[in-house]
């Protein structure tokens, strides 16, 4: 998905909606991934001293921060909605 809106972009084509399905899910991914780290890790998982807790960290600021919300709102729009 992040290929294909990369391709389009260069090309000179419209590529806002695909551009924004794939921050939206890139973005929501690496959420779900650090967090399921964070659940195999257990209670370490939340030390600062592990990398997970850094990962999950990170990963959180692309949903609370709006940018899923946005995307969506911007594929709503493309999309006539």
């Amino acid at each position: 998905m992040t290929y294909n809106a990369l391709r389009l972009y260069i090309g000179g084509e419209d590529a806002i909606r695909q551009v924004a399905m794939a921050k939206l899910y890139t973005s929501e991914l690496a959420f779900h991934v650090a967090d399921e780290c964070v659940q195999i890790h257990g209670g370490y998982g939340y030390i600062t001293e592990f990398p997970a807790e850094r990962a999950l960290r990170d990963a959180r600021l692309g949903p609370i921060g709006g940018t899923s919300e946005v995307m969506r709102e911007i594929i709503g729009r493309t999309l006539g909605l």
